[in-house]
């Protein structure tokens, strides 16, 4: 942790802070017998995935929300208390990233056996219907915690291993939602630097470019429309909202964050020729079943592609000013080999199973990451800093709501915002270790915002706030998010 961060956090827990926004520094069951077959395939499915869910995001409040005796502590036991949960380590985060796989592999076969079985029987498609919507819906969900696995490894804070960091995130997190690890740390460290600052925080203006910026406070009605009606009843505004995200260049703020070139004209032409070449000689491959057009054009494209790569001029690929620890010429290298391995993947399993594989990833991966991951990305934002203030204890919150919501909209150590905005190097496993120690201290405990609630409140006469009080309330400091 760097000492200005450090600093700055300890200074906001001791009540001296005056003006945080720029105080961090950067450092099976298809063929059932019967007409209920599908039914019952559907209802077990959906329930196995609704308790799945629950499981993986189950995290009772407990001893966060109990006060604790207030505790005065000084500068430097506040860091000897910290610094334990800093500490990285090699293997926690397989743990992690092996149990979102195994959720995706429920989320994303049921419907694919579910299929399979009106290919081949008389059950009309219909019954797919509710499968296949509460899939795009588990799917984005997972999207968003990949997405955030990807966010710690922007922190630095997957694997202690930078080089590992960044491998893992590219493969296992970034690539599949058709993100880079290195771009996202860009925009993130600016949103730590400028939190809810209307002109530099890049989140601010991401949201603005997007149509996604409310002014704030709303109405009850305004926050229903703008976060959920308008966005549901026009799907464009989701695809837009990632799609911006996905093309965000943030050339403002500190120095140390900007882009100093970007990719250039000639391999964004040299790129689209090839993603052409490669799918046209995998539709034609596929088509006529030739098997050679099928294995041997597309090792042949991959491998010319690659030795353009390693043969391109540096100043071709981008170029920042804060330096990653995996070279753009070796990130394009492995994006490219990514993407033909998925495409390959799906060819190869379209023409030896004779199943629609190509329609099972457009419906089941790239219409979530345009609908479901994108809304649930924006409500955690609405919800983190909207209507939020500027100084570091309260241009946020905690977030102890409902299982099911923390699993979706608040994932893996999203819902201790406000420690993690403290202390931006603490991984997401320690946070809520983090936020429980932080409640002894008492201008923490004072000042920070517990949200126990999306919509209603989780008991009577209400303890905390929730989501709606916060985005609807006028005594708020008020910002735009």
């Amino acid at each position: 942790m760097g000492s200005n961060e450090a600093t700055a956090a300890i200074n906001a827990l001791n009540g001296n802070e005056t003006d945080g926004r720029h105080s961090v520094s950067i450092a099976v069951i298809a063929n059932l017998p019967g007409d209920s077959g599908p039914f019952t395939f559907s209802l077990v499915w959906m329930t196995i995935v609704g308790r799945v869910a629950f499981v993986l995001n189950h995290d009772p409040p407990g001893e966060t929300l109990e006060t604790h005796a207030e505790s005065g502590l000084d500068e430097q036991e506040i860091l000897q208390h910290v610094r334990r949960w800093r500490q990285t380590d090699n293997w926690t985060n397989w743990y992690y990233l092996a149990r979102e796989y195994l959720f995706l592999m429920l989320v994303i076969g049921g419907p694919v056996l579910l299929f399979e079985s009106f290919w081949e029987s008389a059950h009309s498609l219909l019954w797919a219907i509710p499968v296949t919507f509460v899939s795009i819906l588990c799917v984005g969900a997972e999207q968003h915690r990949l997405a955030t696995l990807g966010h710690e490894a922007a922190h630095y804070m997957l694997f202690k291993n930078r080089l590992l960091n960044e491998l893992a995130s590219e493969w296992f997190c970034m690539f599949p939602i058709l993100a880079t690890t290195h771009r996202y740390r860009l925009q993130h460290f600016g949103h730590h630097q400028h939190t809810n600052d209307s002109e530099l925080d890049p989140d601010v203006t991401q949201l603005r470019l997007s149509g996604h910026r409310f002014a704030f406070p709303l109405t009850l009605r305004q926050f229903l429309w703008q976060c959920f009606f308008a966005q549901l009843l026009w799907l464009p505004n989701l695809l837009r909202y990632v799609l911006v995200r996905a093309t965000f260049h943030f050339d403002r703020g500190s120095r140390s964050l900007r882009m100093k070139r970007r990719t250039s004209i000639c391999l964004i032409i040299i790129g689209a020729a090839y993603y052409l070449a490669l799918t046209s000689a995998l539709v034609y491959g596929v088509w006529t079943g030739a098997a050679a057009v099928l294995f041997g054009i597309p090792g042949v494209l991959l491998t010319v592609m690659l030795m353009i790569l390693a043969r391109t001029p540096s100043r071709w690929f981008p170029d920042y000013s804060l330096k990653c620890d995996l070279p753009e010429r070796w990130r394009s290298l492995l994006h490219f080999t990514f993407n033909t391995i998925v495409l390959c993947g799906l060819a190869w399993l379209t023409q030896y199973t004779g199943k629609p594989w190509w329609l099972y990833y457009f419906l089941l991966w790239l219409v979530p990451a345009g609908t479901s991951f994108a809304f649930f990305m924006m409500l955690g934002q609405v919800a983190q800093h909207g209507n939020a203030g500027h100084d570091r204890l309260t241009n946020t919150r905690v977030f102890l709501v409902h299982p099911v919501i923390r699993f979706a909209v608040f994932p893996i150590g999203n819902d201790y915002h406000v420690p993690h905005h403290l202390f931006m190097n603490v991984p997401h496993y320690n946070l809520p270790k983090l936020h429980a120690w932080l409640m002894q201290i008492h201008e923490y405990r004072r000042r920070v915002t517990i949200v126990t609630g999306y919509f209603f409140h989780d008991s009577q006469p209400p303890l905390h706030p929730t989501v709606v009080d916060l985005v609807t309330a006028a005594d708020t400091e008020p910002s735009l998010s």
